[in-house]
């Protein structure tokens, strides 16, 4: 990372949201496998019992939110088990400002999530259903972190 950059990682507060909102647009706006509609997601999992205030991460530079990332709260089922983990919902840093380690820190930020016996699973897409996750996992990838 560019030394000269003084990145602050931090949880997002309320106030961030409409800076979040536009962060997340631009970020994906030139991404051919997105509906662009990230963004929208992001305000709904806010709203829902997903939402772990404390996993919502922002990095700031200068006063701007340039990054954010969203764990939530998911529930992996299948025939013969069920449990909670972590899903990266999101992960966004302004186009300006790729390749200079703030997804990376916000990554590092938000493993202290570990810490919570949680594991972490990116789901992907939106589409992409809970139950055809959870029946295609070995017990393996079940295991929770120490």
């Amino acid at each position: 990372m560019n030394e000269a950059m003084d990145i602050i990682i931090r949880q997002e507060a309320p106030g961030d949201y409409k800076a979040v909102f536009h962060l997340i647009t631009e970020a994906f706006e030139r991404e051919a496998l997105s509906d662009h509609k990230e963004q929208l997601l992001v305000e709904r999992l806010r709203e829902s019992n997903a939402f772990i205030p404390e996993l919502s991460i922002v990095a700031e530079l200068d006063g701007e939110i340039v990054g954010h990332i969203l764990l939530t709260r998911i529930k992996i089922e299948n025939a013969n088990d069920e449990f909670e983990s972590l899903a990266i919902a999101q992960i966004s840093v302004h186009p300006h400002y790729h390749r200079n380690g703030i997804g990376g820190r916000l990554i590092k930020r938000a493993s202290w999530a570990r810490n919570l016996k949680h594991t972490i699973r990116n789901l992907g897409t939106v589409r992409q259903s809970l139950l055809e996750l959870s029946s295609h996992l070995t017990s393996q990838q079940k295991t929770v972190w120490h």
